[in-house]
Parts: structure tokens; sequence; C-alpha cells
């Protein structure tokens, strides 16, 4: 689990490798402290072409892109587990 008060943009390269050896990933995103946006959206592109599952605290899949989700919490923070099946 990863929480660091908007820092998570820091870590998504490291986070995209573990994801690809299978190993999933819980972040909590506080979008509004995130500096580099921009490494969010990226990611968000890389997990939606690499076909990785995306799930709310609910465990309810991902509806829209992580980026839409993340952006578009209603506190401006959102949890997401990621599970490369």
């Amino acid at each position: 689990k990863i929480d660091i008060e908007g820092g998570e943009a820091y870590l998504l390269e490291d986070v995209s490798q573990l994801l690809q050896l299978h190993i999933p990933v819980f972040i909590s995103f506080h979008f509004p402290w995130i500096e580099n946006k921009h490494s969010v959206f990226e990611f968000s592109n890389f997990i939606q072409k690499n076909k990785i599952t995306c799930y709310n605290i609910n465990y309810s899949k991902l509806t829209t892109s992580l980026y839409d989700y993340i952006q578009s919490s209603q506190y401006h923070f959102a949890s997401v587990l990621f599970v490369k099946e």
C-alpha cells in the first residue's frame, strides 16, 4: 500500500514494474497535492494499455479511466487497487 500525501506520482514508474510482475499494488492518491499530474495521466494510459484491472475502495471495478476517477473523486482523494491478472 502506498499513501505518501501527494508523492505517489514519484513512484508510478516503479509501480508499473511491479504490476508487470503481477504484484498487486494499492495506492491512495491525493490528487490536489500531486505536482506532476501529467505523470498520473501517463500512468492511467499505461494501466489501460496493459489491461490492468483497477478496483475502488469497495472492490468494484472502475468504470472510467484511472485519471478521470482520481480527478473527479468527491474529496480529491482516491484509493485504488491495481491487479494484473
